[in-house]
């Protein structure tokens, strides 16, 4: 466990990916700057959410972008403490110490699943629901369950352990 305060610089190494699809990401912290210059603003990508029917307070997200494959995925500040638990709350409050047992800190999680999100090999499918992603976390592999509805929200993330990974399905 990380103790409290100490900051854990985190290297990911990305699984290869088919070659060049320009990374599209846009967040509200960097006002929406995308790879090769090219701007897609987080209210663009809001816009863009409630042309496909998607309704979703602005206020509320805190990280949204345009993944590799063209569908824009969200995070939400979340839930905790309700019967459906969601988002960065739920995944702070539930998964901040598993995320923190391999390095990665608190403040670090958001950034650390898009970029598994955009980087990383997706290899099954997990339990009731969410994609399992394969990654070299500080020189060591490591896998992560991301559950992502129709609409494109996180509703939660965290790491799997080897038992978990006997329950992967494939994915089709």
């Amino acid at each position: 466990m990380t103790p409290e305060g100490v900051r854990v610089r985190v290297v990911v190494e990305p699984a290869p990916r088919p070659a060049a699809e320009p990374l599209r990401s846009s967040t509200v912290e960097d006002g929406g700057r995308l790879a090769g210059g090219a701007k897609e603003t987080p209210a663009e990508l809001v816009a863009a959410l409630r042309r496909q029917g998607v309704k979703h307070p602005p206020e509320a997200i805190v990280r949204i972008e345009r993944m590799p494959d063209g569908r824009i995925v969200f995070l939400e500040q979340g839930k905790v403490n309700v019967e459906r638990e969601s988002g960065l709350a739920h995944i702070l409050e539930r998964h901040a110490g598993e995320f923190a047992d391999w390095g990665i800190a608190r403040d670090a999680i958001p950034e650390f699943i898009f970029k598994l999100l955009r980087e990383a090999e997706a290899i099954g499918k997990y339990g009731g629901g969410g994609v399992v992603y394969r990654t070299v976390v500080n020189g060591e592999t490591r896998h992560f369950r991301i559950v992502v509805s129709d609409n494109g929200y996180i509703v939660t993330a965290h790491p799997l352990d080897q038992k978990e990974l006997r329950k992967l399905k494939p994915l089709r």
